[in-house]
């Protein structure tokens, strides 16, 4: 059994600015409020890479980048008894931005228990999720756009 969650918006970057934002771990919790830490050993994210995530009220998570294509395609996982929690992040370009359509999917024998605990959570955010990332985004773009203080 798989269990996905899906959200589509349009976010007024270009997709290399909105990659440079997903793929930037250490300033995760800036923008996903889920997070209160992470630990990334900082360099270049390649599939494979491992790096932690600390959600609020748990214990550090381990995740690997499963896939990444820059500035276009963004998959971490997660792997947890019996089952894996996947993020799938696609960037596409459009007049004006870039279509940000991601995805949390859960599967393994647990993953009916894991969408109850874990992934049905995240899916009910990813809305708010992305207009913060959009937020955040824009804020960094507008700050090096008008140069130090």
């Amino acid at each position: 059994m798989t269990k996905t969650y899906r959200h589509e918006t349009i976010i007024n970057l270009p997709r290399e600015a909105v990659f440079a934002v997903l793929t930037d771990i250490a300033n995760w919790p800036k923008w996903d409020l889920d997070l209160v830490a992470t630990a990334h050993d900082g360099a270049v994210l390649r599939a494979g890479s491992r790096f932690n995530i600390t959600p609020k009220g748990t214990k550090p998570v381990a995740m690997t980048v499963e896939a990444i294509e820059s500035p276009a395609l963004f998959i971490d996982r997660a792997e947890l008894p019996l089952g894996c929690i996947r993020g799938v992040h696609r960037l596409e370009a459009v007049p004006g931005g870039t279509r940000l359509i991601h995805e949390v999917s859960t599967s393994g024998a647990l993953a009916w228990l894991w969408d109850r605990i874990i992934t049905r959570c995240i899916g009910a955010g990813l809305a708010e999720q992305a207009a913060r990332l959009a937020a955040y985004g824009i804020g960094i773009s507008s700050a090096s756009k008008s140069g130090p203080p």
